[in-house]
């Protein structure tokens, strides 16, 4: 008896071995140490920036306090280009609780902007509404930090610019020193 896997290739059923249930164990990142994971929480809206020179990405931070929950809000930006017409950026947004120490809200989105919307957007701080908000994902329930901090690092998939801010060196202060060590 033969086991047919497509129009042209088909084997033996007693040499067909699945495989899928061997792979899922085979890891595919970084490991990342969170324990010294640190979040700058204050009373006012705070904003900071990560910054990679050599890929001219950003992520930024808008964190604030609205209704006794902290509000954090994360965008990537890509470098503003004059000829290009259309940007998509990735866009989370989560809400902690400070009577829990938990999360209760997390949720992913994109952002599309049109090339004037873009160029305001990039000047700013976390504030201006993109042409198009397109929400991926939705998490409400109760989220420790440390699972927030990996859904971040999933989503944004740029774990050096994200470690950095976690552990409160950005990227920024790194490349400056750089400059002034020369």
């Amino acid at each position: 008896m033969l086991l047919r896997l497509d129009c042209n290739l088909s084997v033996s059923l007693s040499d067909y071995k699945p495989i899928y249930f061997e792979y899922f164990e085979v890891y595919y990142g970084k490991e990342i140490n969170l324990d010294n994971f640190e979040f700058p929480f204050s009373k006012n809206d705070t904003y900071f920036c990560v910054f990679n020179p050599k890929t001219m990405k950003k992520i930024q931070f808008r964190l604030s306090l609205k209704e006794d929950k902290k509000w954090i809000e994360v965008e990537e930006l890509w470098n503003y280009k004059e000829s290009q017409e259309i940007y998509i950026t990735r866009y989370l947004h989560s809400i902690y609780d400070d009577s829990i120490c938990q999360f209760n809200h997390i949720d992913g989105s994109i952002n599309v902007y049109m090339n004037k919307e873009y160029n305001k957007r990039y000047a700013s701080q976390i504030s201006s509404h993109a042409n198009s908000h397109i929400k991926l994902w939705l998490i409400k329930g109760l989220i420790d930090i440390k699972d927030w901090a990996k859904l971040i690092l999933y989503y944004f998939d740029d774990y050096d610019l994200l470690i950095d801010a976690f552990t409160g060196k950005l990227t920024e202060e790194i490349f400056e020193e750089e400059l002034y060590r020369k």
